[in-house]
């Protein structure tokens, strides 16, 4: 059994209020997920992470729940393509990441941050689950 997740907000003041690289005029909202800050984004529900914060995200167990958007779809295809500025630095273009899951994470080649576009998260974390050996019993 896995240890219980806490999810809280942020306190007002933690963090400088950044918006959604794609969807500009939104404000993301800050969550805690076990001591590691996200942003979301409450209309496109893409995530984004500071530098450092995806490795240590998905090395955490059943923490896949952080995404909980539906799984990439149509609207996450059409999210990839478009360009994005950073939240966190305002950098004019995230540049995309293929990745060996197939998936195209935007990432700030400043500030080393990284956007996930609705259910990428998820689909990253079942991916490398999907890889890992089996448990020994």
């Amino acid at each position: 059994m896995s240890p219980a997740r806490t999810t809280a907000k942020v306190p007002a003041g933690y963090a400088p209020q950044m918006r959604c690289g794609k969807c500009a005029d939104v404000e993301m909202v800050s969550e805690l997920h076990d001591g590691i800050e996200i942003d979301r984004c409450p209309s496109c529900s893409g995530i984004f992470l500071d530098w450092g914060e995806l490795t240590n995200l998905v090395n955490q167990a059943g923490i896949a729940e952080i995404d909980n958007a539906a799984p990439p779809s149509e609207a996450s295809a059409a999210m990839d393509a478009m360009s994005a500025n950073c939240p966190r630095c305002g950098d004019v273009v995230m540049r995309p990441v293929d990745t060996r899951f197939g998936l195209r994470l935007d990432n700030c080649g400043k500030c080393g941050g990284v956007f996930l576009d609705q259910g990428e998260f998820r689909a990253m974390v079942e991916a490398l689950n999907a890889l890992a050996p089996p448990a020994a019993s």
